[in-house]
């Protein structure tokens, strides 16, 4: 009884020492959307906690937990370790760094309330995944290399999960290059089987994006090609998008977007994007969002959105 007694009150210890040199921070969004011919909405999109611990100079936590749909699941959560020379290793679950987009997961981030076609088609709305990433910089050089469990699928399409399907692995590379502190372009490539039981059958990703940053511009670009083996055809299909960020004044900005998606042998799809933000503190935004959607068949689904964001 006294060991059980002595392990208890040292795990409460450990417990409150962890949680004491824990930094929090978080946000939660609210929305309002109505897409034409259908019906309008109010709803909470997510509300995220977000924990931080540096344990040293070279070892750090950081973790998520996010409230999504009346169900709770876990955001970016992962050990980084930093070596010398700018280097890092993580293990954990990851935001995937392939392209652009991953940096702007969080609705905090992203200056649109959508996101683009890139992400929406190619990645089922956000990679992310379980498993270990190597990156680093050197001078105009920055580099991610990881190996995760990667895409599974739902009746032969690919979804993004964090279980392992089929007992195999993905892995990838983006390579950056910074020729001046405004200006990055940047190549991506992943590949791994993504079928419940198959290891044979691949899927694929190669992108290539540009961005670039001033006081009150912002532009971004990416390109994304797809390729999804199967025991019955391959798919292949790309996207692409081009985004453009204005700031009018220190609190008001507009952000224009082009999305462009093509699966083989179908017609294309379109997204035009225009949405207007407003800073209202540091820690609240609200901003109101019009997309016009051109698809085939011709759907008059065009979406009309807006958005309030309050970080804490």
């Amino acid at each position: 009884m006294k060991k059980i007694l002595l392990a208890s009150v040292l795990l409460y210890s450990l417990c409150f020492n962890l949680y004491s040199q824990m930094e929090f921070s978080g946000f939660v969004d609210f929305n309002y959307s109505k897409q034409e011919g259908g019906n309008s909405s109010f709803g909470i999109g997510s509300l995220e906690i977000d924990m931080e611990r540096e344990f040293s100079k070279t070892l750090s936590f950081e973790g998520a937990f996010v409230i999504e749909d009346e169900e709770i699941s876990m955001g970016q959560t992962l050990l980084n370790i930093k070596t010398r020379n700018n280097l890092n290793f993580q293990i954990g679950l990851i935001d995937m760094p392939f392209g652009l987009d991953w940096k702007f997961f969080a609705t905090p981030d992203r200056k649109t309330i959508t996101p683009p076609i890139t992400t929406e088609k190619l990645f089922d709305g956000g990679w992310s995944d379980i498993g270990v990433n190597f990156s680093g910089n050197s001078g105009k050089l920055n580099f991610n290399f990881y190996v995760v469990n990667g895409f599974g699928e739902d009746k032969g399409s690919p979804v993004n999960q964090i279980q392992d399907n089929n007992n195999a692995k993905t892995s990838g590379v983006r390579i950056g290059f910074t020729p001046s502190k405004n200006l990055e372009a940047g190549i991506s490539f992943m590949q791994g089987p993504y079928l419940d039981n198959n290891n044979s059958d691949l899927l694929s990703r190669t992108g290539f994006d540009f961005s670039y940053t001033s006081d009150r511009l912002q532009v971004k670009a990416e390109y994304i090609k797809g390729t999804e083996e199967s025991p019955v055809k391959t798919k292949n299909s790309m996207a692409t998008y081009l985004h453009l960020t204005k700031e009018i004044s220190k609190k008001l900005y507009t952000a224009v977007r082009f999305g462009y998606y093509k699966e083989e042998k179908l017609k294309p799809e379109k997204r035009y994007t225009l949405a207007l933000g407003k800073n209202f503190t540091d820690d609240t935004r609200c901003t109101a969002e019009y997309q016009i959607r051109r698809e085939s068949p011709s759907v008059k689904n065009n979406l009309f959105s807006m958005q309030v964001v309050v970080s804490f």
